[in-house]
């Protein structure tokens, strides 16, 4: 015969000392198993499928917070209700029918807001816990939290708790995640001004909620607390272990912890659920197991176990997705090296052949130019030939008389001709490579003279216009001195400057437009 547990559940919700309305919602239910579900507060023994327990804590103001967190705490307990019918069910599927319960409420907030445009924005948080067979299972969305308070010992392996106070649950909170991440201390989360800021909600229109869970092992003495962020907030863990520390009885507990969260500021609503089991397994230190562990075997082990290698799973697929992106980065950089490479390749081999064709160039320049030197010599050479041949040739036999010695040989009008007419040829064959080659090289320059001083006209026109087009004066100050700094560069450049000319129009242009604008 299966042993239940006896518990002691109180439950109560606050104004605050802030808020006008209250959006917070709870539901406790000691039995689910029940026709209609209905609290009951006070000591009872756990019935065959045990008890329910959820926080919601609405937001959205005018938006209707308050029913969104009372149509998220009855959806929940339906769907738990309607499905959560077998007591020997694996506690994998326990914790599967709660996150499917968060989506149930979450997907009835969304129709009720698509039914009623005016609460467009209303959305809620909550945690829902099931109470069973010496676990408390945990599901959850948003930033409503679960402490637990033991004596016996902490049950988590993580840093967040003060005293006997350990969190059981991670807010979906902007400043939690820098808390996972170590960069926040919870205490320096709580007291942000970005602590009101949760990554998921039920209710969000544009996306659906992946809610997170648990499942952990209570024993005797064990308390659970399930609050909405209007206690948490208001209160330090310390505060809370504290408060845990001077009361056994949860009736006064749960008062204390709202006075002390009022006097602190009560700028939200607060809402807390407290679950103490009276009787139940025991923690045993020497054996690190409890004696309802050693009747069922090792059934909490195995969920141990279980979460321990979802750990391992988790720290694997955060670390799988480093080694890939070193991976890409190591491809990437690969790929730029060998691009580098072949390009510097390429580079280079075209430099070779240009520097090939330019010496081919200077070979056969240099071969001409000899050949020019050897033909212009052969040319004097000639040229002196020809002088000697025609110079006048002194009679072999003796003048006559005086008058045939004085008179010399006189060349005829034919003979000057064509000596004039061979001198002429020979010195226009020495000129003509010289003259044509000389002639491409000036009509090409030309050219380019003319091109550019069109461009200088234009650029100066174009400046000209540009300046009638300006005022003289500007009434703010800035585009007065850069006027001015554009006026003292078109002095000092050089119009033949061309760039100049060109980047002097770009800045008026861009001056042009900014005035424009203003």
């Amino acid at each position: 015969m299966i042993k239940f547990m006896k518990l002691q559940i109180v439950a109560r919700t606050d104004l605050g000392r802030v808020r006008t309305l209250n959006e917070d919602n709870y539901l406790v239910v000691h039995n689910i198993g029940a026709d209609e579900p209905k609290e009951i507060f006070g000591q009872f023994e756990q019935q065959k499928l045990g008890s329910l327990l959820i926080v919601a804590d609405g937001m959205g103001g005018e938006a209707s917070g308050e029913i969104a967190s009372e149509i998220a705490k009855l959806s929940i307990a339906a769907y738990v209700q309607e499905n959560f019918t077998d007591s020997d069910v694996q506690f994998s599927d326990i914790i599967k029918i709660l996150e499917n319960s968060l989506i149930f409420a979450h997907e009835q907030i969304v129709d009720y807001v698509r039914e009623n445009s005016d609460s467009f924005g209303m959305g809620t948080t909550a945690i829902v816990a099931l109470v069973f067979k010496e676990h408390v299972f945990v599901a959850w969305v948003g930033d409503s939290r679960m402490y637990r308070y033991s004596k016996n010992g902490r049950i988590t392996s993580h840093n967040y708790f003060e005293g006997n106070v350990e969190i059981l649950t991670n807010d979906h909170s902007l400043v939690w995640g820098e808390v996972l991440k170590g960069k926040m201390t919870p205490e320096d989360a709580r007291v942000s001004k970005q602590s009101n800021i949760i990554t998921q909600s039920l209710g969000d229109v544009f996306k659906m909620p992946n809610p997170d869970s648990h499942i952990y092992p209570i024993y005797e003495n064990d308390t659970i607390l399930l609050c909405s962020d209007g206690l948490n907030g208001m209160l330090k863990d310390s505060e809370i272990n504290e408060l845990f520390n001077k009361n056994d009885d949860i009736e006064q507990l749960s008062l204390q912890l709202i006075n002390r969260a009022n006097s602190n500021g009560g700028n939200d609503n607060i809402t807390i659920a407290l679950c103490k089991v009276i009787s139940g397994a025991r923690y045993s230190q020497s054996e690190g197991t409890t004696t309802a562990e050693v009747v069922k075997g090792n059934g909490s082990r195995r969920i141990h176990q279980v979460n321990e290698a979802k750990i391992e799973r988790k720290k694997r697929r955060k670390i799988i997705p480093v080694i890939a992106f070193l991976a890409l980065i190591a491809v990437v950089f690969l790929a730029f090296s060998l691009n580098n490479y072949f390009k510097e390749k390429e580079q280079l081999e075209t430099s070779v052949v240009e520097k090939n064709k330019k010496d081919t160039v200077l070979e056969k320049n240099s071969s001409g130019y000899n050949n020019r030197e050897k033909s212009n010599t052969v040319d004097s050479q000639n040229d002196k030939n020809q002088l000697k041949r025609n110079k006048v040739k002194t009679p072999t036999n003796k003048p006559k008389n005086k008058e045939e010695q004085i008179i010399p040989e006189i060349p005829t009008t034919d003979t000057l001709e064509h000596k004039n007419h061979n001198d002429r040829d020979s010195a226009f064959e020495r000129i003509t490579p010289m003259v044509s080659s000389t002639t491409s090289t000036v009509v090409q320059n030309e050219e380019e003279v003319k091109v550019e001083n069109h461009q200088k006209s234009k650029h100066i026109e174009e400046l000209k216009n540009i300046l009638k087009r300006l005022p003289k004066k500007y009434d703010d100050e800035n585009m007065e001195k850069r006027f001015e700094k554009i006026k003292n560069d078109i002095k000092k450049i050089d119009m033949r400057d061309t760039l100049k000319l060109k980047r002097i129009i770009d800045d008026l242009r861009v001056f042009e437009r900014d005035l424009e604008t203003k």
